[in-house]
């Protein structure tokens, strides 16, 4: 047996499965389900109904930016343990958009009229695995809203949406007692942050070690996984 996680952005798959759904007014929440390889997605979907209530013709179900369908299997679409699908409300006919993501990457989606744009966003997080719920989504240089759908946007076949970071303020103590000001996104690794700080104090990134309440940060890991946001204040000592 294995884990999968069902992570729902507004709404959240055994592999452990963890799925994501959006929904206007829930916080994120993830479920997990333990699954093997020759369940399908409709099996998935079955078990979301009897754990949450929730009838499956009311949302897709979407892993590596595709939307998945009912007859699958789960190792056909090499969904592997621990693995995050993401639930979608309100589908209807599927169109192909692109998606300029922070790193400057293109990436093409499939979504459907009837999708907010935090939809779109889980779809793209699934996508590139970087988490850009707290960034700022553009189409034709206007700021979209996460609770207005593609067709309140006319966003047709093949338009293009970028992916923009929204900058928060946060505070770094350094070993002599300084504070400096940052301006980062919960997406920048600790790493950047590290280069941020060079480039304030001098300090090499490989002398200087991280700490947030209590716990030294790994510079592979984004500030959002250690849920650090504006204001916080974090604490760089010396690694000798």
């Amino acid at each position: 047996m294995e884990a999968l996680r069902l992570r729902r952005p507004s709404h959240r798959g055994y592999r452990t499965l963890p799925s994501s759904y959006p929904g206007s007014s829930q916080q994120k929440k993830t479920i997990v389900f333990e699954a093997k390889g020759y369940y399908t997605i409709n099996d998935i979907k079955s078990m979301i109904q009897l754990k949450e209530g929730i009838q499956s013709d009311q949302y897709t179900l979407v892993y590596g930016g595709k939307l998945l369908q009912d007859y699958r299997t789960l190792a056909s679409l090499d969904i592997r343990t621990e693995s995050t699908l993401y639930m979608i409300f309100n589908p209807r006919d599927v169109m192909p958009i692109f998606v300029k993501t922070p790193n400057g990457k293109i990436v093409k989606v499939e979504v459907k009229v009837l999708y907010t744009l935090r939809d779109v966003k889980a779809i793209v997080e699934s996508f590139i695995g970087c988490p850009v719920a707290d960034c700022r989504m553009i189409y034709a240089g206007n700021e979209l809203q996460d609770c207005k759908t593609l067709a309140f946007y006319n966003i047709e076949e093949n338009s293009t949406l970028e992916v923009l970071p929204s900058w928060i303020q946060i505070f770094i103590k350094t070993w002599n007692g300084k504070t400096i000001t940052l301006d980062v996104a919960r997406s920048n690794t600790v790493r950047e942050v590290k280069d941020k700080i060079f480039c304030k104090v001098r300090v090499p990134v490989h002398f200087q070690s991280i700490v947030f309440s209590g716990k030294r940060l790994e510079d592979k890991w984004r500030l959002a996984r250690y849920n650090i946001e504006k204001d916080s204040t974090l604490h760089m000592v010396l690694a000798w």
